[in-house]
């Protein structure tokens, strides 16, 4: 529906517009209140629309993010935990988790085998 559309484009809007997903501590309550919608509805439109859940739908985003500055030579004296930090993860972990998860190999790893 056409309210559910003005979601979606809002919200994309704001990561890949704003990037609000390199804000560490970002979760689906704050993310609502900026649209305007309460967490339930906005959980429901991610998850139907995206096929995934407020935290994987992030997560792309900033691996996505990630993945771009592993293989930028302007970020090439940036450490692989600075470049995650600087994409919104909030932790080492939670970056190489998420990264590992997603693309099947560490941001170490993949970013050895982008410049190789």
């Amino acid at each position: 529906d056409v309210e559910t559309l003005s979601l979606v484009t809002k919200l994309k809007e704001l990561l890949e517009r704003q990037h609000i997903y390199r804000e560490p501590s970002l979760n689906i309550g704050q993310l609502a209140e900026q649209l305007s919608v309460s967490s339930g509805l906005l959980s429901q439109v991610i998850n139907s629309h995206f096929k995934k859940s407020f935290r994987e739908l992030i997560n792309d985003y900033r691996i996505e993010e990630a993945k771009s500055a592993l293989t930028n030579l302007e970020y090439a004296n940036y450490t692989i935990v600075a470049i995650g930090l600087e994409c919104g993860f909030n932790s080492k972990s939670a970056f190489y988790t998420a990264f590992k998860k997603e693309m099947g190999i560490s941001p170490t790893a993949f970013r050895n085998q982008e410049l190789a």
